[in-house]
Order: structure tokens, then sequence, then C-alpha cells
């Protein structure tokens, strides 16, 4: 909890290293497992390659967070969750799918807003600080169906346009 905590905040600073953005999500998984013992697994399919690029913190963690709470709500299964990080090009892509039981989703990329006046780490906060620290050179995808989970993609760029 302790590492979660720290790494998170990260002394207010808002860019890290991908290795520190995956310590971070693996300490959120960690104590989710010992909350939720049996409920899923997780496999890490990162290239080596990525791990010192500078990113945006705080956006692997909400997304896991979705699968938890929203994909694995009642199943009667074991659940998975896929993290995958690698380069592509220009770009670092990341890879976030679970076995859930996926929801109907119409393909608008028009994330609401959260109702919490105090904001969050929804996909709409994802997706427009992604927006705001790589401008054009990012995209943000979510794919959705009934009983058969839910995958979300990003890709940023290798170097960070604005801090």
């Amino acid at each position: 909890l302790a590492t979660f905590l720290r790494l998170g905040l990260h002394s207010g600073k808002n860019i890290v290293k991908v290795r520190e953005e995956l310590e971070h999500v693996k300490c959120y998984l960690q104590i989710e497992k010992e909350r939720f013992p049996d409920l899923f697994d997780v496999r890490y399919e990162i290239d080596e390659k990525i791990l010192d690029y500078d990113m945006v913190k705080v956006i692997l963690q909400p997304i896991v967070e979705n699968s938890i709470k929203h994909g694995f709500d009642n199943i009667d299964y074991k659940g998975l969750i896929v993290i995958k990080g690698y380069e592509r090009d220009e770009s670092i892509m990341f890879e976030i799918e679970d076995n859930g039981i996926g929801m109907k989703w119409d393909g608008d990329l028009t994330f609401p807003q959260s109702d919490n006046p105090l904001g969050g780490y929804g996909l709409y906060n994802i997706d427009r600080r992604l927006s705001i620290y790589y401008e054009s050179d990012y995209s943000f995808e979510f794919c959705s169906e009934p009983k058969k989970g839910t995958i979300v993609r990003f890709k940023i760029g290798k170097e960070i346009k604005k801090y």
C-alpha cells in the first residue's frame, strides 16, 4: 500500500517512467488480489525497450480498476487481465484486455464526465490528460462486447509534448 501511494503521488510530478507506471499498477493489483484472491489472474506482456520512456502517471491503474469493478462484477469464472506494452514505429502502445462481462458499446469515443464533483480517473479523465500532455500524438480506443470482455488501447508518443 505504501509503495502504491508513493508511486501514485510521485512527489506531485505528473510524469513518470513506464517502469514506474507499471510498478504502480502491479502494487494496485497486489492489493486487489489480497481482497479478491480467486477473482482474477494477471498476465504482463511488456517489451523491456519501453521501460525507460516517460509517460503521464496514473493511466494504467484506473483502466485495470474498471476491469475489476465492472468487468468482473458477479462473474462465475476466473477473470483474466492482460496488460501489454510495446513499441510501434515512433509510438508506445498499451493494451489492457479483460475477459469480463463486457458491455454494449456503440463505438462513441465521447466519454462521459464523472458525476463526482471532485472528478476522478475514469476514461474521460484519462483521455483528457493524454490529450493535454501528448496533444495530437496519442490515440485512445475502447472496445467492449457483452460476454466477450473489454479492450482498452492507447498510443502515446515517445516524447511528451507539454510538461
